[in-house]
């Protein structure tokens, strides 16, 4: 596990040269927050 701003993140690997990071925390709001990239439903890249 990870952190970005202070929030929990998993970085499982990289997709097409950007770091895949998943959220692993409860407030999904949070991450949208954060202004990823959307990139499929429910993922996003940063």
């Amino acid at each position: 596990m990870s952190a970005r701003r202070g929030e929990p993140f998993v970085v499982p690997g990289e997709q097409d040269g950007w770091p895949r990071l998943e959220y692993s925390g409860r407030d999904v709001s949070v991450a949208e927050r954060m202004g990823p990239e959307p990139f499929d439903r429910g993922v996003y890249r940063a």
